[in-house]
């Protein structure tokens, strides 16, 4: 009887144990970066305030997702209070944060993977984990098939190239693919438009206006042809033709296939250049 009662011990102590898993977060950002170099893991950081509601949800319930947790392992976790935290603070000044809470995911030479941006279910969440763990893994794999004329994952190497800003790659692999066919039209006209908003942020106005000027002549059909044709007059009036840019909002009001929304971002821009 006392075997049984002492096996019920440590079965109930293994099974309290494993409900009460946790991800492991580090406070300490020279020793995750250190860590990340010596594994070769990415660094999840979770960028956070304490009055932020979104990220005590996060905490009470993403990060309590068993999947989350389990996926957490293959990453090196760290959290940061910029409003606490000085050194972490000025650490993320280069990743532009604008509000809480921001997942960043950085390489160990302290480049930006990924990011999220405010609150996501543990479903959403460990998806973005998984997405974020197997590029990096293929990463140098899916480079090397670029420069062997293989572009069955160029796709995906773009997206990546986009959404941490580095132009100059995503420019020169943009270049390779755009007359292989591998790309739609939609997808395309929205690296189009990707790189407009990417020149446009950096105050380049007319290198900006070359690329939605290419998306409004040429893909009228594509889903992102109604933004594009919104960035073109804007970088017309912000390149001094504030004529041209009028003609153009006037042009995309009296398109039958001008949906609503699109009707009051046009007119509330006319509007600004009367």
């Amino acid at each position: 009887m006392k075997f049984f009662n002492i096996l019920s011990a440590i079965i109930m102590l293994a099974a309290g144990m494993l409900f009460s898993e946790e991800i492991s977060w580090i406070k300490d950002l020279d020793g995750a970066l250190n860590t990340a170099k010596k594994e070769n893991k990415i660094v999840m950081i979770d960028v956070f305030t304490e009055w932020c509601t979104w990220c005590k949800k996060l905490d009470e319930e993403t990060y309590k997702d068993k999947k989350v947790i389990e996926l957490s392992k293959e990453f090196i976790n760290l959290k940061i209070n910029p409003e606490t935290d000085k050194k972490g603070s000025e650490f993320l000044t280069k990743f532009k944060i604008e509000g809480y809470p921001t997942i960043l995911f950085i390489d160990s030479s302290a480049n930006q993977f990924s990011r999220i941006g405010g609150f996501l279910a543990g479903e959403a969440f460990s998806a973005q984990m998984e997405k974020i763990l197997n590029l990096h893994k293929n990463m140098n794999v899916y480079i090397n098939e670029v420069k062997n004329g293989e572009y069955k994952n160029a796709k995906t190497l773009l997206d990546f190239y986009f959404d941490n800003d580095k132009i100059n790659d995503a420019a020169s692999l943009y270049e390779q693919v755009k007359d292989k066919k591998i790309l739609t039209g939609d997808e395309t006209a929205e690296y189009n438009v990707r790189s407009g908003l990417y020149y446009g942020n950096t105050n380049e106005i007319k290198k900006a206006k070359t690329f939605f000027q290419n998306v409004y002549a040429n893909y009228k059909e594509t889903k992102i042809f109604f933004e594009a044709g919104y960035y073109l007059a804007l970088t017309e009036n912000l390149d001094n033709n504030k004529d041209e840019a009028k003609k153009i909002i006037n042009d995309l009001l009296q398109n039958k296939n001008t949906s609503e929304t699109w009707k009051k971002y046009y007119n509330e821009l006319l509007t600004k250049l009367k």
